[in-house]
Order: C-alpha cells, then structure tokens, then sequence
C-alpha cells in the first residue's frame, strides 16, 4: 500500500487552482468564507461535461429571503455548534447513559483531533475505521460491491460495540480509488437505520473530498457527525512552506479554516 504523493492526491480528488486561491486562502487568513457574487455561471452538475464532485448535484435552489444565517460565533449564547457523539438511547427513558457522550466544540476536525477519536481510551467509547474505496477494475459495480461490504463491516463493528465509525479514503492508492464521501456516508446512515442500528453510533468522517461549507453541510445532512478534512491540512502546510500565506502558523490557518 504505497502512499500517493501530494500532488497526485490533489488530482485525483478534483482540486483547482480556484479551489486553493480563493475557497481555502481565505478562509485559512481570515477565519471566514470569501465573500463572492449572489450568482454563479457554471452549469449545473448535471449538464456539465466535466466530472464534478457528488457535493455539486446538491444545490440550494434560491430562495428569495436575506435571513441571516444561524451563527455559533456571534450567537453563541443560543446557537451550540457543539455535539456529542456515541449511542443513543431511548429518548423516553430517563437513565444516566444518555450523557454518555463525546463532546465535539466543533464539527469540523483536526488531523490531531480525529487521532484523538480514533485512539480514544475508554470504557464507554470504541472507535472504528472502514475505508472508503473500491477497486478501480472493477469499475462501477465495484462501487457498489464496496459499499455492501461497508455495511457488512460497520453492522459487524457496531455488534462488536463500537460506537464511533470513521468513514475513510485516506489509503487511495494505484488499484482502489475513493468512492465518493457523500455516497459512503448517506449509504451508510440509510442501511444501517434498516438494519435498526443506526443509533448505536455516530460517523466521524475522514476525507480529502470537503473543501467548502456546502460539501460539509451535505455531509452533516447526510449523517456525519464531524468531519477532518485532512487534505486541507496537508494543502495548509504546503502553502505555509510556499510562503503563500505568511504571518501565521500552520496550527492558526487550520483553526481559522475550521471556524469558517
């Protein structure tokens, strides 16, 4: 399982020069999303000659209402972005294992932070990891073959008693390519309610996929529960090498990029 290096890696999951200009730059200096026109001219994913990300089909359709938004920073009072990860429970029963949770300050993650997750040390705790991919030669009814065996592996990891599944395309290599994260996840969480297990645990996602507030939403949407988008971290560190962003560390770029 040889590692992929890093520009290999930008080209297989899709990344632009506007992608790191001006989507992730910004955010990493500022803390917050570039602000850009209310209109977009590229054609819908669905008409598009070009291979997009499963995240594009999902757009918003406009709406005609200048509501601002629900905001955790300026809010913070009545807005958590907070939340806890674990089992659940019957929500009609009053018992002390409904506090038994993993407390996330915020959803979006560090390389650091979901290590922590993964390597957690306790008894009410016990983190998974399955990998997202499937075998290129096998083309798309490899995707599919794959995510059965996703399930399979999760239903078997939660029967085991684990309670935090970590969704993966970390080890794309030459022979399995990543199945795209917003399809693992909503499979994921969708199969595994059939099999009347999905309360048992909540998905931590680890992808190079996520670069904008719109694909973390979808994911959240789709069942995640917090996301490390550790392709940003390594594309932080690169342009802190580069001296493309400048007076800040690396540790601060990513905490600016995460609060974004």
């Amino acid at each position: 399982n040889e590692k992929l290096d890093f520009e290999t890696r930008l080209r297989i999951f899709g990344y632009t020069q506007e992608d790191l200009k001006t989507l992730i730059l910004p955010m990493c200096t500022s803390g917050k999303e570039a602000i850009g026109s209310m209109g977009t001219d590229t054609p819908l994913a669905v008409l598009s000659t070009k291979p997009q990300l499963l995240f594009n089909y999902f757009k918003q359709l406009f709406a005609q209402v200048t509501n601002p938004p629900l905001d955790g920073i300026r809010e913070e009072i009545v807005t958590d972005t907070g939340l806890g990860i674990g089992s659940d429970f019957n929500i009609f029963d009053i018992v002390p294992d409904h506090c038994k949770k993993l407390k996330i300050n915020n959803p979006i993650i560090s390389n650091e932070d979901l290590d922590k997750i993964r390597e957690v040390d306790h008894p009410d705790f016990k983190a998974v990891s399955v990998d997202a991919l499937y075998d290129i030669t096998k083309g798309l009814n490899g995707i599919e073959a794959a995510l059965k065996a996703m399930v399979k592996e999760v239903s078997k990891a939660v029967t085991d008693g684990c309670n935090i599944v970590i969704l993966s395309d970390r080890h794309v290599n030459k022979t399995y390519a990543p199945i795209p994260m917003l399809l693992a996840c909503s499979y994921i969480n969708t199969e595994l309610s059939k099999l009347r297990q999905r309360s048992q645990f909540g998905i931590v996602i680890e992808s190079a996929e996520p670069r904008e507030p719109h694909h973390f939403a979808c994911l959240f949407g789709y069942g995640a529960s917090a996301i490390n988008p550790y392709m940003i971290n390594e594309i932080i560190l690169d342009q802190v090498r580069q001296n493309v962003i400048k007076d800040i560390s690396e540790e601060k770029a990513i905490e600016n990029f995460n609060k974004a």
